[in-house]
């Protein structure tokens, strides 16, 4: 898999992103881009022959001694007839770890040069739809009168009988498929059934001697002996009885459904999965069958993270095999873990103080020492760390971790409230319900009056200052008094009072945000807030009733604050 993942990384410089270095044009570099597509569109072929069919085609025509000669010429050169060490292809598979003497079947074969595109359907031969299923392509199977999908027909096929499956019988006018996903759903079935012939054979103790490497491939030529070598379908052996498994004059073939599913007969378990597998796609609109169908095509083709995962995937299945058979009981699975390490780490030389733990945390991190051995050391700390924050996500870390170096680059020991926010939930809900009346149209120097008033009001069962709120709306007035107004000859000041209805504005609340101002400029939160125009109060109670309201809406226009400062950072 390291070998595979040299090439692979080499062949991403090809492919189009936005830092590539390979483009000189912009605009190529978007459109490349955008044209790139999740999984494959086109599908092609390529066909091979083998030598030994190529040379007896030329022979018929008197050409197949020219052939072979120029064909090895063109192969070996002046390197020899030693194609294990000439040939560059089975170098390179030596190289990614393939270790057998026999060269793989696919380096004897002669591929065309060009590989053909498959112009054929790939799922029905109807456009695709999201919601139109596979139509109908197989005769009904009695008693039932509805006709088949092409995925039903392989289910029922599989089922019961793989002469089906090989002759393609049972389709409308005779006519099989050509689309793409059944000739390798057929090919897969067919071939789940020549596997489980082999487990079968491979099972029974009287075919010790069978050999599965002689049915593994294909032989060049059916029925046609070269050499001493089988010349017999690599399916033959299916065509007859097996003893301890089929019944007298039964075929292991025609066997094999009737063993599928059951109890004991493992070796058809692999043929149900995929029968069942099929079922599963049945009634699947065309569309997501297609999109499936080219993934799964680039999964066992050019994917090579599925290669890798499918590594794990087996040697994750082995260990649970494993564990089964030695524990003689359903595997629990296995333990994965991860390790890391940091390296050059080194104190910063802090000056550390120890811990003041509560009594009773005491006896427990700092014991006494037993009798003539020295104490422990204490739990040093470092007065200089701000401790740790729990946030719900890296993101909230970020922005907490932001506001608190804020908060550590410009607090000193006498002031302490700069850049210090308070995002309890109490505070953030109260702050959230004055945005929630500002988008509704209020203003927050309303709100913030309303706020107090009602506090006042309330306040009133404790200690009467329902008269102060009309002073208060009168030298912090929301709208009323903004006019130029008359002046009053008595009293030498402007006067609401004189100037016509029409001029007048509404007097119905404090502008709260006024006050909170005129309280900052002068800092003095308590009444009368330095302000010589507001009546005294005639009792301590009073004092505090309104001290307390006040004290309440400055807490809320901080609460406003510190969210529309922690909200800018995070975003």
């Amino acid at each position: 898999m390291q070998g595979l993942s040299l090439y692979w990384k080499n062949a991403q410089a090809s492919v189009a992103h936005v830092d590539a270095e390979h483009y000189d044009d912009a605009h190529k570099a978007l459109l490349d881009i955008l044209g790139l597509h999740p999984s494959s569109v086109d599908y092609y072929s390529r066909v091979a022959q083998s030598e030994n069919h190529l040379y007896n085609l030329m022979n018929l025509q008197g050409q197949g001694e020219k052939f072979i000669t120029a064909y090895h010429a063109l192969i070996w050169g002046d390197r020899g007839t030693d194609i294990a060490t000439a040939d560059q292809t089975l170098a390179l598979l030596h190289w990614l770890g393939y270790s057998f003497d026999a060269n793989p079947d696919i380096l004897q074969m002669i591929f065309n040069r060009y590989a053909q595109k498959l112009k054929g359907p790939v799922i029905d031969d109807r456009p695709l739809s999201e919601t139109a299923l596979i139509r109908d392509y197989a005769v009904p199977v009695p008693p039932d009168t509805k006709k088949r999908n092409y995925i039903q027909w392989l289910v029922d096929s599989g089922k019961t009988s793989f002469e089906a499956l090989r002759t393609e019988a049972g389709f409308i006018d005779d006519k099989s498929p050509n689309a793409l996903l059944y000739l390798v759903m057929r090919f897969a079935l067919m071939q789940s059934y020549w596997k489980t012939s082999i487990d079968f054979h491979r099972s029974v103790a009287v075919n010790t001697v069978f050999d599965v490497e002689q049915v593994r491939s294909e032989p060049q030529f059916i029925n046609v002996k070269q050499n001493a070598q089988v010349s017999e379908s690599r399916f033959a052996h299916m065509y007859t009885p097996l003893a301890g498994v089929t019944n007298p004059n039964e075929t292991l073939v025609a066997a094999i459904p009737r063993l599928m599913g059951g109890e004991g007969v493992w070796q058809t378990l692999h043929l149900s999965e995929l029968i069942a597998a099929a079922q599963s796609l049945v009634n699947v609109p065309t569309a997501r069958l297609e999109r499936a169908f080219a993934e799964h095509i680039d999964l066992c083709s050019y994917r090579l993270d599925a290669w890798q995962q499918g590594m794990v995937r087996y040697q994750l299945t082995a260990m649970r095999a494993a564990q089964y058979n030695n524990q003689n009981e359903n595997p629990g699975g296995v333990y994965i873990g991860a390790y890391g390490w940091l390296e050059n780490v080194k104190p910063e030389g802090k000056a550390l103080t120890p811990v003041q733990l509560p009594e009773d945390l005491q006896s427990v991190f700092n014991p006494p020492a037993p009798v003539g051995t020295p104490a422990p050391a204490p739990i040093m700390h470092d007065p200089t760390n701000e401790g740790y924050i729990h946030a719900p996500s890296l993101n909230h870390a970020v922005t907490a971790a932001v506001l608190r170096n804020g908060y550590n680059a410009t607090a000193d020991a006498t002031v302490r409230e700069t850049m210090a926010v308070n995002l309890s939930s109490e505070r953030v809900r109260l702050a959230l319900s004055f945005i929630e009346g500002i988008r509704n149209g209020q203003s927050l120097s309303a709100l913030l009056g309303y706020q107090l008033e009602r506090a006042l009001h309330d306040g009133s069962s404790f200690a009467e200052v329902d008269t102060f709120i009309y002073a208060l709306r009168k030298e912090f007035p929301l709208q009323a008094g903004k006019l130029k107004l008359p002046i009053n000859p008595v009293t030498g000041a402007a006067d609401p009072d004189l100037a016509p209805i029409e001029a007048q504005e509404a007097r119905n609340v404090v502008d709260g945000l006024a006050l909170i101002n005129y309280i900052k400029q002068h800092n003095n939160p308590l009444y009368p807030f330095s302000d010589s125009n507001l009546p005294p109060t005639q009792n301590a109670a009073q004092d505090k009733v309104i001290n307390d309201a006040v004290n309440r809406l400055l807490d809320i226009n901080d609460a406003l604050a510190d969210l529309a400062l922690a909200e800018g950072v995070h975003q």
